[in-house]
């Protein structure tokens, strides 16, 4: 490197050029729900021909992380809870609808 560099700009180049390890953890909330909801995650990607079992497949290979996989299908099931719980009407899209259409 040359001498005119600055130390900021040093310091940038050291730190883009570093692979950095992405640690990824659950917020905080009510354990006892999140508790809930991971075991249900794992009795939905069990289920053959679930929506929600080929979504866990599909990002278990997309990020390399059974359990990042798993935390995907518990937001998914919260989110329909919530719905569900606002009154509308529950309907499993199939595994065959994972890998068409927007946002899956």
């Amino acid at each position: 490197m040359s001498a005119s560099l600055q130390h900021g700009q040093v310091w940038r180049v050291v730190t883009t050029s570093l692979p950095v390890k992405k640690r990824s953890r659950c917020r905080q909330g009510n354990p006892h729900l999140r508790k809930v909801l991971i075991q249900s995650a794992n009795g939905a990607k069990q289920k053959k021909g679930s929506f929600y079992r080929a979504k866990y497949r599909k990002l278990q290979s997309r990020l390399g992380s059974a359990n990042k996989a798993k935390v995907g299908i518990v937001n998914r099931l919260a989110r329909a809870i919530y719905k569900v719980m606002g009154g509308a009407t529950y309907k499993d899209l199939g595994y065959k609808r994972v890998g068409s259409g927007r946002g899956n």
